[in-house]
């Protein structure tokens, strides 16, 4: 397993966009608008792929040999070799050496969901509170109140320009937000925080809602993936109109 060349990166594009299960987090690295890592079974015609971004997000995908699962296995379970503190191994494809009851402690289940129709959802209004598309001069409050910016994105400014986030305020304060982790190839992946005094408001739904109408203007296609286990999330989803997409699919926790 080795570090992918530049010259290779659109090889590795063109591939995962034939993948069945596409993540913003993954494609976002292979095509160099978020940080992190991509590695590959060979140095000539690569045909495998792990691609690791900077918060840990990662996958495999391409045509995987024994050879490269066994590199790839060495570098995550054995020398543990990773920068980031952990690794979230997206596997809805299960690479064979995580298999089997031992792994069952770091494995967790997610599910995506999909909206059909985002430009039917409905804006919706909140007493007291604004819902809104973010602006520059809400940077710095939001850092310092509701979210870290560079958690996905390299800059405030890139999270600025690409997040497409949609804001609740109470006066000048966010205290709810709804944003793109990640976008690439006109999908965005839906990250939601709303702080903890102002839950169970309707505010989580608010800046979905505006989001997903916002989306449906700008032509990118949203989409939602959580843990199973995560009922908040779950039921937010499907209140804002987002429907299971397919099973269910594991996700493992490897720590450093």
């Amino acid at each position: 397993m080795i570090e992918l060349k530049q010259h290779h990166l659109a090889e590795a594009q063109n591939l995962y966009e034939e993948q069945c299960s596409f993540f913003p987090l993954i494609a976002a690295v292979l095509e160099r608008k978020q940080d992190g890592r991509v590695f590959c079974d060979r140095e000539e015609k690569p045909k495998a792929f792990y691609v690791e971004h900077c918060f840990g997000n990662a996958q495999i995908f391409g045509d995987v040999s024994s050879d490269f699962l066994a590199s790839l296995c060495d570098y995550l379970l054995v020398r543990k070799s990773f920068q980031v503190n952990k690794v979230r191994l997206y596997t809805p494809h299960e690479p064979t050496f995580l298999s089997g009851l031992a792994f069952d402690n770091i494995r967790s289940e997610r599910q995506r969901f999909l909206i059909s129709n985002p430009s039917s959802i409905s804006a919706t209004e909140i007493e007291n509170f604004t819902i809104r598309l973010l602006k520059m001069s809400d940077l710095q409050l939001l850092s310092e109140e509701l979210i870290k910016l560079t958690r996905f994105w390299r800059t405030e400014k890139d999270f600025y320009e690409n997040s497409h986030a949609v804001i609740a305020c109470r006066g000048l304060h966010p205290v709810a937000i709804c944003y793109s982790a990640a976008t690439t190839n006109n999908r965005a992946e839906i990250d939601v925080c709303t702080l903890t005094k102002f839950r169970r408001l309707g505010l989580g739904k608010a800046v979905v809602s505006a989001f997903v109408q916002n989306c449906s203007q700008i032509g990118v296609i949203p989409l939602w993936d959580c843990f199973t286990n995560n009922f908040g999330s779950m039921a937010l989803a499907q209140a804002c109109g987002f429907k299971p997409k397919g099973a269910s699919y594991s996700l493992y926790t490897i720590f450093r």
